[in-house]
């Protein structure tokens, strides 16, 4: 699959001005974009400092694993691998029964659950766009795709299994735990969804209404984009809850579990936000069912900020572009 071609802001500010006058020497209004969640005017009238789309490049549509471009064979095991309910120990879930790609990713639960009934200690995130990410896991344990997912498939609650030996002997012992888990990366590498902000940042104006634009306009100013950066919003680095006031209730040591830092207690990987409206419920834990809520506490207590209903309202209408 060829790459569309990315329109950066230079070049979007003179594609969205001839749009904007075309449109409105046309006299009429464009019939929304097929998938489009609002009806509004082909020329919005709220403005975007494009500027600032610097920080915030389009999602690429290919994502090479650490040898390079995978063949269709590992791919194709893959996804055999990650719907088969044989890397677990009592045969009950695969990786799709947590990650279900035809479910936004996830599986909607607070916390998973696993063979046996055992349960995650951790919400699981969506993996669409995953390769996309610079660290992986909510305390970043790997640095790799393919690192993390064979450190996953030993997490006992997740698979029923704590020794590789078990794991390789259930998947036909023919395929080391590194051979399972580039296989499983190769095929969550093709997981990739663009989106309406996609199409906005390469020049087509109407795929964000004046809502969405507001949405993106609130983001900016309420500070959220210090943390939430680079194609997907996030996945790039880590930041402590409550940074700004104490997080309520947190009892997860996030990072320092893995450093044994104490510098790095309630430190988490910053959450990728591109499809977080499919992945409700939200935070590390799941603590929180409706998404407004997530972004209201979130500016509280990371950023100071106490956000109007309405700038809450406009930020979740831009989420859903994402």
């Amino acid at each position: 699959m060829s790459e569309p071609a990315t329109v950066l802001p230079f070049l979007i500010r003179p594609l969205l001005g001839v749009s904007l006058l075309m449109a409105a020497s046309c006299g009429g209004e464009e019939p929304a974009a097929e998938g489009s969640v609002v009806a509004e005017a082909a020329a919005p009238t709220v403005e975007v400092d494009l500027d600032a789309l610097e920080g915030f490049p389009p999602l690429a549509t290919t994502f090479p694993g650490p040898d390079g471009p995978a063949s269709a064979e590992l791919v194709e095991l893959g996804r055999a691998l990650f719907q088969s309910t044989g890397l677990s120990a009592d045969g009950s879930v695969s990786c799709a029964s947590c990650h279900d790609p035809d479910e936004g990713g996830d599986d909607g639960r607070a916390l998973s659950v696993g063979p046996g009934g055992a349960t995650s200690r951790r919400n699981a995130p969506s993996l669409w766009n995953v390769a996309s990410y610079a660290t992986f896991g909510w305390d970043g344990r790997a640095a790799t795709l393919e690192g993390f997912t064979a450190l996953h498939l030993l997490d006992d609650w997740a698979t029923g299994f704590a020794d590789e030996e078990a794991l390789v002997g259930a998947a036909g012992g023919e395929r080391s735990l590194a051979e399972i888990a580039a296989a499983l990366g190769a095929y969550q590498r093709t997981l990739v969804r663009r989106s309406r902000w996609d199409r906005f940042l390469g020049g087509e104006p109407s795929a964000l209404g004046d809502p969405e634009r507001r949405g993106f306009n609130s983001f900016l100013e309420a500070g959220c984009a210090m943390c939430h950066t680079g194609p997907s919003f996030g996945g790039d680095d880590f930041q402590q809850l409550g940074m700004a006031e104490e997080w309520p209730d947190l009892e997860d040591s996030g990072r320092m579990l893995v450093t044994g830092d104490s510098s790095d207690e309630g430190m988490f990987r910053t959450a990728p936000l591109r499809g977080l409206y499919e992945t409700a419920p939200y935070g590390h834990a799941g603590q929180y069912p409706d998404l407004g809520e997530m972004v209201r506490l979130m500016a509280q207590h990371q950023l100071g900020v106490e956000l109007s209903p309405q700038e809450t309202a406009d930020i979740v209408t831009w989420l859903n572009s994402l």
